[in-house]
């Protein structure tokens, strides 16, 4: 059985001539063009395993053959006995299929791009092992859009939990190794693949908090490598995150770690120094909330400054995390207006969304608090105001900047040429953040806004990811609520 990768469900007609297919809901419009009925787009689950054994028997045959002799009467008893076996015996298994799936076409360009090294270097019975398979079928049912098979992937999550548990609870050298940090935020993974609807994604949150708890027993030792810094990062990220969407503090626990992580760590980092402001906006935002502050320039100031922080941030960036602007004749496929960007990676794009992200939501603190601000005078009154309008500006330059970012994903996974193997549902996950926050904006054009819900209805479509046809749905009928869209920031 071989596993045939990510097909094209383009139209026949389409993929007769070599042209691309828009997969429209109502008919392709390249069939519509050219007054042909188009019939849908083709079912590719079932062409995605082929049972190569007979080809290969013929091949072998027949190279025995060539050959003659001893060699050619030993491959056909070989094939005599292959012949007579069950058919069960050389059908793959659900887990095998999916556990192919997901290192072939999920793990390429994700943020556990390091998994094959980790599990290859793992014993069959460690932990690990279950928290890989609970995923591949989960990211696999996914794909095929199969409840049945998400059934399978629940079985094994309880399998994960079950086994996971006792490693982290066990001594500090067991449940501070890297395989269980890395099972911690596979079972946090299984929770957003799995995910329906606009339910607290509570199960996500304790996850992530007991994989900080793992970081704390492995101490500084665990950025001194490659693996263990990635791992840093993408814990802390992830908690840092759901902290600006859920507006709380990030943890005291996680501020220490950092603080004794600091000589081992790299200050120029981008992502280092993005948390920083990160928990200084966390701690702005818990401020007001748990005051119930309105009305205080105190607070539009210091929103401002870190909006000024992250501007500076941007503008001082590596060479090779810099993208590249392109301006087109006319408006470009997929993109919103003549504009586009290209990024070197994935990752590089959804560092670049994240700070953007961030200044929308520094800049609505701002009009927040300008709205109902009561002014003793002109003068500050006039300030607030251009404030007020460079506010503006900049929240709808940065979803502007969101959307330039999508282009160059879309077109990918439109004409099917993704680079390295990259999985179209890694790259709408990273997109998928971005967009929402762009679809309920209070500020940002009507028609960015359906910009937004339409690429998210057309990514999510393409790589079979429901929850963004969900979320473009919810932002034509003005009823998303952001607080569990950041689950697929991992």
């Amino acid at each position: 059985m071989v596993y045939r990768g990510k097909l094209s469900p383009n139209c026949e007609p389409c993929r007769a001539r070599g042209t691309k297919c828009d997969l429209a809901r109502t008919g392709c419009s390249q069939c519509s063009r050219r007054g042909i009925v188009c019939h849908g787009y083709r079912e590719v689950s079932g062409l995605r395993v082929v049972n190569e054994t007979d080809r290969f028997s013929r091949k072998a045959i027949r190279a025995g053959h060539q050959y003659g002799g001893d060699f050619g009467r030993q491959v056909q008893r070989q094939r005599k006995i292959v012949q007579s076996l069950p058919v069960s015996i050389l059908q793959p298994t659900l887990e095998d299929v999916a556990n192919s799936f997901f290192f072939t076409s999920f793990v390429p360009g994700s943020h556990f791009g390091y998994l094959p090294i980790v599990s290859h270097a793992t014993a069959l019975a460690n932990p690990l092992t279950a928290c890989i398979r609970a995923v591949a079928v989960a990211s696999f049912a996914s794909e095929q859009q199969n409840p049945s098979m998400m059934k399978a992937a629940l079985k094994h999550y309880s399998i994960a939990l079950r086994e996971t548990q006792p490693t982290m609870t066990s001594s500090s050298s067991i449940a501070a190794q890297d395989s269980t940090i890395i099972c911690v935020l596979l079972l946090g993974l299984f929770e957003a693949l799995c995910h329906k609807g606009q339910a607290n994604p509570h199960n996500y949150t304790t996850h992530n908090a007991g994989a900080l708890a793992l970081l704390e027993l492995r101490g500084p030792e665990l950025v001194q490598t490659q693996i263990g810094y990635q791992l840093f990062l993408q814990v802390s990220s992830n908690i840092r995150v759901s902290c600006i969407v859920h507006q709380k503090r990030t943890p005291p626990r996680l501020l220490s770690l950092h603080r004794r992580m600091a000589p081992f760590i790299d200050p120029a980092d981008p992502k280092v120094r993005f948390f920083t402001i990160l928990d200084d906006f966390a701690e702005l935002q818990a401020v007001v909330l748990e005051n119930g502050i309105s009305g205080s320039l105190e607070v539009a100031f210091s929103a401002s400054r870190l909006d000024s922080r992250c501007e500076n941030m941007m503008s001082t960036i590596y060479d090779s995390s810099l993208y590249t602007t392109h301006i087109s004749d006319h408006e470009v496929a997929f993109g919103y207006g003549r504009e586009w960007h290209q990024y070197p990676d994935a990752h590089i794009a959804q560092w670049w969304n994240s700070v953007r992200q961030t200044r929308i939501y520094l800049n609505q603190i701002i009009l927040n608090q300008l709205d109902s601000a009561i002014y003793e005078d002109a003068e500050i009154e006039s300030d607030c105001l251009d404030m007020q309008l460079a506010a503006i500006a900049t929240t709808q330059q940065q979803a502007a900047d969101i959307c330039a970012s999508v282009p160059q994903f879309a077109q990918a996974i439109h004409e099917n040429r993704l680079q390295s193997n990259v999985a179209a549902l890694t790259l709408v996950s990273r997109l998928f953040f971005p967009l929402c926050t762009v679809g309920i904006s209070s500020v940002v054009p009507d028609s960015m806004k359906r910009y937004a819900a339409r690429s998210l209805w057309f990514l999510g479509t393409a790589a079979k990811f429901p929850q963004a046809v969900e979320a473009a749905k919810m932002i034509e009928d003005k009823s998303l609520d952001t607080s569990w869209v950041h689950i697929f920031h991992v």
